[in-house]
C-alpha cells in the first residue's frame, strides 16, 4: 500500500505493482487493498478520525510491511523519527514514553527544541542568543502545559505526575513540536471514566485549533464522541467508513461486534 501525507491530506492506497498489498505485524494483514484519506482542518473535512488499527511501526519509524508512506509527495517511508518530527508530524505512544526524571516543562521543552535555531555551541558557550532563545522556549512551553491543564505540575519530575496527566504531557510535548498531523495511539488507554472525559475535551480544543488528529482507539465512546470520520477493521480488514452516525447503522459493524 501506499500510504501518502499531502499538504496535511493523508492517503493509503493501494500500490499497483504490489500483487496483494497489506500493512500488517508479521503474519496478520491490516488494510489490504483498501484506501483512506484524511484531509486537515483548514479544509472543509474531517480533523478527527480514526482507523480502528493501523501500523504503529511506520509511526516509530519502522516502515510498515508492503508500503510506502508519502508526505507532501515525499518518500518518508524510511525517514529517522526527528526527521519525521520536523516535517510536522508528531505522535503520542500507547505506552507513554516520558523522560520520567526530567521535569514536566523541560519535556515540554524538548518538542520544542525541535524547532529552535542555536546549535550545541551555543549552547554550551551559553550565548546571549541562546539565552533569549531559551526563555523564549520556557515560555512556550507554559503555555502548552496551560493548554491541557497541567501547567500547576510544570516544576515537578513526570514520573510523579498521574497517570492521567502523564498523557495529557504527552500531547503537550507532541504539540509543542507544532506538527500539522497529530498520530494519537489509543490515548484513553488505562483511563478511568473522569480522565477519559477530559481527554476527549482537550482533543475537541485540539480539533478547534485546527490540527489533524488521526486517532487509534478501541474506546467507542471516545471515537464515537470526538471523531468526525471512523474507519472500521475487523481482523485486519476495512468493513466500513463513514460518519459517526453511518457506523452506528452499517449493518457489518453491528455484526462484528454484537453478533447476529
Amino acid at each position: 500500500d501506499i500510504l501518502n501525507i499531502e499538504k496535511g491530506a493523508l492517503t493509503m492506497e493501494q500500490k499497483p505493482q504490489t500483487p496483494n498489498p497489506s500493512i500488517g505485524y508479521d503474519d496478520t494483514p491490516m488494510l489490504p487493498g483498501s484506501t483512506w484519506r484524511v484531509h486537515d482542518g483548514r479544509r472543509p473535512q474531517p480533523k478527527v478520525v480514526t482507523p480502528g488499527t493501523a501500523s504503529s511501526q511506520e509511526k516509530a519509524g519502522q516502515p510498515p510491511l508492503d508500503a510506502i508512506v508519502l508526505f507532501d509527495g515525499k518518500d518518508i517511508t524510511r525517514k529517522k523519527p526527528y526527521e519525521i518530527t520536523r516535517m510536522r508530524i508528531a505522535r503520542t505512544f500507547q505506552n507513554i514514553r516520558l523522560f520520567s526524571n526530567m521535569t514536566v516543562m523541560e519535556n515540554v521543552m524538548v518538542g520544542l527544541h525541535t524547532r529552535s535555531k542555536e546549535g550545541l555551541i551555543a549552547a554550551i558557550a551559553k550565548t546571549k542568543n541562546f539565552l533569549k532563545e531559551e526563555a523564549e522556549i520556557k515560555s512556550k512551553a507554559l503555555e502548552f502545559l496551560e493548554f491541557v491543564g497541567i501547567d500547576d505540575y510544570a516544576g515537578s519530575l513526570a514520573c510523579n505526575l498521574p497517570y492521567g496527566d502523564q498523557r495529557r504531557l504527552e500531547v503537550a510535548r507532541a504539540l509543542a513540536a507544532e506538527p500539522e498531523i497529530l498520530l494519537l495511539d489509543e490515548p484513553a488507554a488505562g483511563m478511568n471514566p473522569q480522565e477519559t472525559g477530559e481527554l476527549m475535551k482537550l482533543i475537541n480544543r485540539i480539533k478547534e485549533w485546527g490540527k489533524t488528529v488521526i486517532l487509534i482507539e478501541h474506546d467507542m465512546k471516545v471515537v464515537m464522541g470526538i471523531c468526525d470520520y471512523i474507519f472500521v477493521l475487523n481482523f485486519g480488514k476495512l468493513i466500513a467508513q463513514g460518519t459517526p452516525a453511518d457506523i452506528q447503522a452499517n449493518e457489518a459493524v453491528i455484526e462484528a461486534y454484537l453478533g447476529r
